[in-house]
């Protein structure tokens, strides 16, 4: 192999890394996202189960 294909390679290859890079940062943004949007709706969800639990009074039993 000639010294201008081995340097060609060497460039493919580093560009590679660097693009599995920055997929993992796109990822890791993307994993912070998603966690946010869950813990938002866990929040909302447990407001909802208080309201709910708030508005069924205890069953009266006939005497």
């Amino acid at each position: 192999m000639d010294s201008q294909l081995v340097q060609e390679k060497i460039r493919s290859a580093r560009l590679e890394m660097e693009n599995i890079h920055l997929k993992g940062q796109l990822l890791a943004i993307r994993l912070g996202e998603l966690t946010a949007e869950v813990a938002k709706l866990e929040a909302q969800l447990a407001a909802a189960a208080r309201k709910s639990s708030r508005k069924q009074e205890p069953a009266k039993t006939a005497v």
